[in-house]
């Protein structure tokens, strides 16, 4: 309490007043020189020297001091001591004798003693029933918003008339409808809705040109009609995309048919388009309520809808008069009833007369609501007629549609019928696409037979690793009779048969040698067992290897070892002439092209040519594989062209020409597949004039170089040209009508088609596999 800087007359804080010395104040008995109380100073003093006065009390603060106004004498019941004496012996503490400070020690032990027989001194403190009696005394003056005070009768009145937690808030004499809550008694409708309505019949049944209920025959048909079906006839022909596939019934696509021609992997077909709502959606819109918006519910309501608590509790009229007899003397507080704060008379003044907790009732008379399109009362009669018709129509009574029948209607095309596709029917009347393609068996049984890019490859790496199927292609190095040769890859070991094409870098001396990657030397000899001679500097010689002789041979000649020829060779072929001949005239010329094939690579010259006879057909597929050396020119004879099945050609580094010749497919036919010409690994090929027929494919190329020049192709059911595997083609007025083919004219995979294409006529337009390019 001497802590507290107050008037004495002043209320404490537990309501109550010190009337023991009302006329006395605080203020009096502060030091003016440290602006302290006497105890504040005493104690602040006194624990300086607290290892000197050890017995100092240390619950000094709390007890009560009073002092006389007149002398400011201590006033204690039997002891007055000064508060002079008191701050004289304070003031001087550092300069204290023991004996002075044995005094002061003394002084505050008597006050100690003196504070605690005033504490316990009931006479001079007040007692439970004064109290008591003081709390029931009530203020004269009237709360206002500056200070507390009584309630006025006014006051009351105003706020009897204010319900518990009321708002200053006014319902509007009209507001949006979209504020109200629904429900199965209280519903708004569009006006849209009431137009449907008032139109509807509730007795007619619906015809082909007027809305009406829906019959229960109409039901028992439309729940005999699948969900989304429509009036489908099924046409003589239409696009294959509508046809379900399945396991023994497929179509492929062109670029399937692509990717199967090179044995790759098939992907899967995808497609963007819009399509029905999803699970998910209609989910969510279900629980989505309609003409849903984010409404909140004002707060107030009737009191008799609320639950009242230990807390929260209604009183009568009756304790509202008894309570209203009394005046409490605390401010009131939310738990504590009492006399009204200034806070919240303020608060009261900013009430509006009747106010009350207004929570929105959930029903109210419908006049104060403003209808608007989308939210509309209707009438009783209004109800009374569509309840009339509100019943779903089933298979046998008639009645209002569904949204389940709604939704299957929407569902299903004008005039729908109910068509099954059949499991199966020919073929014929589909329409096929660039991605619904039939294939023939033809197409099976080629690609049935072709090799895997991989196993391609495979094979591609162990020929380049086999010199005996082609020819190592080096320029040799060296000084004096051995010439030195490093092929990649490398071989291991000299074999039968090892090829090897050398471009000289010096001309020969006597008996010349060659050393292939360091495998040792070996001698370059005439088929006769006779050394060559005369390399010329930048000549390209032909040499296989002999196991017999340990030596390399050289190749041509008419295996007689005969010098280079520098000129152009001819052999010629003739149904009527003799395999036996040597055919280097017409007179002496061959009977087969095979023959003429196994003497020209026998041949070396500077050009070598195989001619056949005039107009002459030959039965033979020509392979021209494994040609090497010079240029080798295979004609024809031009305005007089003769007739083969086909050419095949692997693995020949000589440039090779075909010109003027024709070809047709002539029966008993033998082989698996017939190509006009199926070219692999060939540096250069060139094709000129002639017109092919019948063939599967025209010219079919795999990581070769070639051209095709004025050939007509005709009645060709696959692609003209087809290239494949880095491989390089050239055509240049192509013509020719193929009316039968199911292929593209030119098919490019990881190669390049290019040049002039002329005029061959196909059903299908030309088309790019995986990694081609095709420039026209």
């Amino acid at each position: 309490m001497v802590n507290k800087k107050i008037k004495m007359n002043e209320k404490n804080s537990n309501g109550t007043y010190n009337t023991l010395h009302p006329e006395t104040t605080i203020e009096q008995v502060i030091n003016p020189s440290t602006g302290q109380n006497i105890v504040e100073h005493f104690l602040d003093t006194t624990k300086k020297h607290i290892e000197i006065v050890d017995e100092i009390p240390t619950n000094l603060e709390g007890k009560g001091i009073f002092f006389k106004k007149e002398d400011a004498t201590l006033n204690t019941p039997d002891k007055p001591i000064t508060f002079q004496e008191i701050y004289t012996v304070i003031g001087n503490m550092d300069s204290l004798t023991t004996s002075q400070k044995t005094s002061l020690v003394a002084a505050i032990n008597s006050l100690k003693s003196t504070m605690d027989q005033h504490a316990n001194d009931a006479v001079q403190h007040i007692t439970s029933a004064e109290r008591t009696a003081w709390n029931e005394k009530t203020p004269t003056s009237i709360a206002t918003t500056s200070s507390n005070g009584l309630m006025s009768s006014a006051d009351k009145t105003k706020l009897n008339g204010v319900a518990t937690n009321a708002n200053n808030y006014t319902h509007p004499a009209n507001h949006p409808a979209s504020i109200i809550i629904q429900d199965a008694d209280n519903r708004f409708v569009t006006d849209m809705e009431k137009a449907t309505w008032n139109e509807k019949t509730p007795t007619s049944i619906a015809t082909t040109s007027s809305n009406g209920l829906m019959s229960s025959s109409d039901k028992t048909k439309l729940n005999g009609i699948a969900a989304n079906a429509n009036n489908y006839t099924h046409p003589t022909s239409h696009p294959a995309s509508i046809i379900i596939q399945d396991a023994n019934n497929r179509f492929v696509s062109d670029a399937e048919k692509s990717i199967w021609n090179e044995k790759t992997p098939t992907s899967t077909a995808t497609a963007n388009s819009n399509g029905l709502m999803s699970s998910g959606d209609k989910t969510k819109l279900d629980g989505i309520a309609t003409n849903a918006n984010n409404y909140t519910h004002p707060s107030n309501h009737p009191a008799s809808i609320i639950t009242q608590d230990t807390n929260n509790r209604f009183v009568t009229d009756a304790e509202k008069a008894t309570w209203n007899e009394k005046a409490p003397n605390s401010t009131a507080t939310t738990s504590v009833s009492g006399l009204m704060s200034s806070a919240d008379k303020t608060k009261l003044n900013g009430i509006a007369t009747g106010a009350n907790n207004y929570t929105h009732p959930a029903n109210h008379p419908a006049s104060i609501i403003i209808q608007d399109t989308n939210n509309r009362f209707v009438t009783d009669a209004e109800k009374t007629t569509w309840n009339a018709s509100s019943s779903l129509a089933t298979t046998s009574v008639n009645g209002l549609m569904s949204s389940a029948d709604k939704t299957k209607l929407n569902g299903i095309a004008a005039s729908a019928n109910n068509y099954t596709h059949p499991t199966n029917h020919p073929a014929s009347i589909i329409t096929q696409d660039a991605n619904n393609r039939f294939v023939s068996d033809i197409d099976i049984a080629k690609w049935n037979t072709r090799e895997t890019s991989t196993g391609a490859q495979a094979k591609v790496d162990i020929h380049a690793n086999d010199y005996t199927k082609h020819e190592g292609i080096a320029r040799t190095s060296g000084t004096g009779s051995v010439y030195d040769v490093t092929l990649a890859p490398a071989p291991t070991a000299y074999v039968e048969g090892m090829g090897l094409v050398l471009s000289i870098h010096a001309s020969s001396i006597m008996s010349p040698s060659v050393n292939v990657n360091g495998l040792g030397g070996r001698a370059l000899r005439n088929a006769d067992g006779t050394s060559v001679s005369d390399l010329r500097i930048n000549g390209v010689y032909t040499f296989r290897y002999s196991t017999t002789t340990n030596s390399f041979i050289l190749q041509g000649g008419m295996g007689s070892g005969s010098d280079y020829v520098d000129g152009t060779v001819i052999i010629y072929v003739n149904n009527n002439g003799s395999d036996t001949n040597d055919g280097k005239s017409a007179a002496t010329a061959v009977k087969t092209i095979a023959k003429a094939v196994e003497l020209v690579k026998r041949v070396n010259a500077k050009d070598r040519e195989i001619k056949l006879a005039e107009y002459q057909v030959f039965n033979e597929v020509v392979d021209l594989s494994g040609i090497h050396g010079n240029r080798l020119t295979f004609n024809g004879t031009y305005n007089a062209r003769a007739t083969v099945k086909g050419f095949r050609i692997e693995d020949s580094t000589a440039l090779i020409r075909i010109i003027h010749t024709d070809i047709r497919v002539i029966a008993p036919i033998t082989e698996v597949y017939v190509y006009g010409a199926y070219i692999l690994n060939c540096p250069l090929v060139h094709i000129y004039y002639g017109t092919w027929e019948g063939v599967v494919i025209g010219v079919d190329v795999s990581f070769s170089k070639v051209s095709v020049e004025y050939i007509t192709f005709n009645n060709v059911p696959g692609s003209i040209i087809e290239a494949d595997k880095s491989s390089y083609v050239y055509v240049d007025q192509l013509s020719g009508s193929n009316p039968a083919s199911t292929a593209s004219t030119y098919n490019s995979y990881a190669s390049i088609i290019t040049g002039r294409p002329g005029t061959v006529t196909t059903p299908m337009a030309q088309r790019k596999g995986t990694g081609g390019q095709i420039f026209f």
